[in-house]
């Protein structure tokens, strides 16, 4: 692929496409590397839109071939050229040579931090925050996810019943058998019909739980988005219990049901993915218009904060609040005072609030799911329980995720708030 011209970036240049760039102006793939953890930090921590995040990647990169190629810097910013010599050059060694791009620009976090702040200063609309995905994402996406789920429920079967199951009972898909006393880990390779369909619902359901919050949470509030979501895994969760013991008969398959049902769900998402088109999103030309009213201006920007998902639902409104306060005491409406909707939702700098929200997911799912499987465990070593759902081996395996998750959430909950403090 050609390279692009320095002083002609392209929104659609892909972010492969610019490290491979960064990694050909000197063959060294540690600058590869660095480009691709300031895409990473910009899009994926600090939420900036893919093609502004490609756009300044790009412009970087035409300031690191100059220096590289001592080119002519006429049409180049020379103070962030000279800047980069000066941080590059090492005692007589040349900048050209063993100046690494943290030596030039900084490490990939700081380089995107400043990045960040001085759009957010500048008021420059450059970040794009998750929304809420159609319900014809939220099935696709379940239809291909649920193919590898069944693929690791069926070799976790084999791996519970390896000395008594049969090549049979594990490859070939039998007709259903009568009665119910197996569960999905008894080790005879036979399981319940009603659990067959067991993990694409859960997979569905985590769609479903994402999508409602996001919608949720934009248009009213973070405490409704929680309480919607915790109704909804409720009445799921009973209402699926419910539907399958009235819809399935009493009987069993073998294990061999679950690769086909992965084969089906793989073959669908493709399928559905084809005839279900994605439908176009409503444009949502109002909240960067410098034409609209007040009104309008006032529930774009409550969106846009709540949006975010660092901004509380009261500092939402007290921001809201102010704004309007100060147009109506200067006599001008707000686009004309502030900007556009995006331009000012979009100036906050990030707090912490975010991460304190995830990671108070994470411990409480993590506990009510440890409580769960606690209760189980407990009822296996009394013998109440001769059939577990979940096996020893299986939860040892999730306390250790369990672990890992929250330690993750801490951490990240951590950097967030140092970065909120600077």
């Amino acid at each position: 692929m050609m390279m692009k011209s320095a002083m002609t970036a392209m929104a659609d240049v892909s972010v492969d496409a610019l490290t491979e760039e960064y990694r050909r102006v000197r063959g060294d793939d540690a600058d590869a590397v660095w480009a691709a953890e300031a895409a990473c930090e910009l899009c994926e921590r600090w939420h900036v839109d893919v093609d502004r995040a490609c756009r300044v990647l790009e412009e970087q990169c035409t300031t690191f071939r100059a220096i590289i190629a001592d080119a002519d810097l006429e049409d180049i910013d020379s103070e962030d050229v000279y800047e980069a010599k000066a941080g590059a050059k090492t005692g007589n060694a040349g900048f050209r040579h063993g100046a690494s791009l943290n030596e030039m620009f900084g490490d990939p976090k700081a380089w995107a931090f400043g990045r960040v702040e001085e759009w957010r200063e500048e008021g420059i609309d450059a970040f794009a925050y998750e929304r809420p995905e159609s319900m014809r994402n939220v099935t696709v996406t379940a239809l291909k996810a649920s193919a590898p789920v069944y693929v690791v429920f069926w070799l976790l079967m084999l791996a519970s019943g390896w000395s008594s199951m049969t090549w049979s009972l594990a490859l070939v898909p039998f007709p259903v058998m009568s009665g119910d006393s197996s569960t999905l880990w008894s080790g005879d390779g036979l399981f319940p019909l009603r659990d067959l369909f067991m993990p694409f619902v859960i997979v569905l359901m985590i769609g479903l739980a994402r999508t409602v919050y996001r919608r949720v949470l934009r248009n009213i509030s973070h405490m409704l988005a929680v309480v919607t979501v915790g109704v909804l895994a409720v009445v799921a969760g009973l209402g699926g219990a419910m539907l399958s013991e009235w819809l399935l008969p009493p009987a069993r398959v073998n294990a061999a049901w679950m690769l086909l049902l992965a084969a089906v769900w793989a073959l669908s998402g493709w399928v559905v993915a084809r005839l279900w088109r994605e439908p176009s999103r409503r444009s949502r030309l109002s909240e960067s218009s410098p034409f609209v009213d007040d009104a309008t201006w006032i529930r774009d920007v409550g969106r846009l904060l709540r949006e975010r998902g660092d901004i509380t639902d009261g500092a939402a409104r007290r921001i809201c609040d102010e704004a309007e306060a100060f147009s109506a005491r200067s006599g001008s409406d707000l686009v004309a005072e502030f900007g556009t909707p995006a331009e000012y939702a979009h100036r906050f700098r990030e707090t912490s609030v975010r991460a304190r929200r995830e990671m108070a997911g994470c411990v409480a799912t993590v506990m009510l799911l440890t409580l769960i499987m606690g209760l189980a465990l407990l009822a296996i070593v009394g013998g109440q329980w001769h059939g577990s759902l979940v096996p020893v081996g299986v939860q040892g395996v999730f306390y250790v995720m369990a672990v890992v998750a929250m330690i993750d959430s801490v951490r990240r909950y951590r950097h967030a708030a140092i970065l909120a403090k600077r």
